[in-house]
């Protein structure tokens, strides 16, 4: 019978170490819960938000690496591939 302790850890389906997740709106109040959530949870998130709000709580969040932020206003649809390409290394 194989000793239970050798065996190689196991990886969740459900795990979020080292996903990439972008959170729309991540600098309002549930945003910013959402995006600490996701951070304890071992994800890299891209906080994306209108003007400089997403820059503002990624200071003051003091969550590392773990945390990128982006200004972005959702509204002006035509930019919208732009930015998903500049960012899609985030």
């Amino acid at each position: 019978m194989p000793d239970s302790n050798s065996s190689p850890a196991i990886k969740s389906p459900f795990s979020l170490e080292g996903k990439c997740i972008w959170v729309v709106g991540g600098a309002g109040y549930l945003g910013q819960e959402v995006v600490r959530l996701l951070c304890s949870q071992g994800a890299k998130v891209l906080c994306i938000d209108r003007e400089d709000k997403a820059m503002v709580f990624e200071k003051e969040a003091m969550l590392g690496n773990s945390l990128v932020s982006a200004s972005f206003d959702l509204s002006n649809t035509d930019d919208i591939p732009g930015f998903v390409i500049e960012n899609k290394k985030n």
